[in-house]
C-alpha cells in the first residue's frame, strides 16, 4: 500500500471524522497533514508557536550534519529536558485551553477520533495519559501505554547516541537529549507524581485545570468503555 492508501484504510477501519493535530501553525506549515476525504482536521495549540520558530532557527544554525540531532540539541538548548517539557505542558494556560477542545471534540464527534502532533508521544502522549485517566484506566495501565512508544523508537535513541558520542557531545547532555527521543517511564511517573502533589491528583487536574465535569466525564465512560 502507498501511504494514501494506508491512510484511507485507516480512516475506513476506525471510522475517523475527526482529526486533531496538537502542533503549532509554524509545525503544520513546514508539514501540513494530508487531507483524507470524509474527515475534519482541527489543529489545536498546546504549544507555544513563537518557541518552536526559535527552535527551528537554532536547528538551522548547528553544526552536527544530521536533522534529527540537530533538532533535538536545538529543542534541549531553548527547553530543557523532558521533564521541564512535560510540566511547562500541565501548568501551560494554553494547554488547558488546548486539551480542552480535544475533549469537547471526543464528547461531541459521533465517529472516531485520531489525534497527534510531530512525534506522537509528549503532546499526544499527555492527550492520551489524560483521556485515559478520565476513563478511569489505572496508573499503571496508563503508564504501560505511554512506555509503548518506545517499541517505534529504541534503534533511534540508539543511533543518535552513537552519533553525540563520536561529536563529543558531554555524556550529562546526551543523556538529556536521549530522553527527549521516545519517552522515559520514570520521567512520566514524576510528572504524575507532581500532579498529586499540586493538582491532588489527575482526576481534580481534570475538573479544574481542563474544566470537565463530573457529568462530562460520565459521558465519555459511556461512549468509550464497553
Amino acid at each position: 500500500m502507498n501511504a494514501n492508501k494506508d491512510l484511507c484504510y485507516a480512516k475506513d477501519k476506525f471510522n475517523i471524522k475527526e482529526i486533531a493535530d496538537f502542533r503549532t501553525e509554524f509545525e503544520v506549515g513546514l508539514a501540513p497533514d494530508k487531507e483524507i476525504n470524509g474527515t475534519n482536521g482541527i489543529r489545536i495549540s498546546i504549544t507555544d508557536d513563537e518557541k518552536m520558530k526559535r527552535i527551528d532557527f537554532a536547528n538551522a544554525k548547528l553544526k552536527t550534519g544530521n536533522f534529527s540531532t540537530d533538532a533535538l540539541l536545538a529543542y534541549y538548548e531553548y527547553c530543557g529536558n523532558a521533564l521541564t517539557m512535560y510540566s511547562e505542558i500541565v501548568n501551560s494556560e494554553l494547554s488547558h485551553i488546548g486539551y480542552r477542545k480535544f475533549f469537547d471534540i471526543l464528547l461531541e464527534n459521533d465517529k472516531g477520533t485520531l489525534f497527534h502532533c510531530a512525534s506522537g508521544k509528549d503532546r499526544t502522549g499527555f492527550a492520551a495519559i489524560c483521556l485515559l485517566s478520565a476513563l478511569g484506566v489505572d496508573r499503571k495501565t496508563v503508564l504501560d501505554d505511554f512506555e509503548a512508544s518506545n517499541v517505534y523508537y529504541d534503534k533511534k535513541r540508539k543511533d543518535i547516541v552513537s552519533f553525540l558520542n563520536e561529536k563529543g557531545i558531554d555524556n550529562k547532555v546526551i543523556s538529556e537529549v536521549v530522553g527527549l527521543i521516545g519517552v522515559e517511564r520514570s520521567t512520566m511517573e514524576e510528572l504524575l507524581k507532581l500532579i498529586d502533589e499540586n493538582y491532588g491528583g489527575m482526576i481534580e487536574y481534570l475538573h479544574n485545570q481542563i474544566g470537565l465535569t463530573d457529568a462530562e466525564i460520565n459521558k465519555l465512560c459511556e461512549k468509550y468503555l464497553d
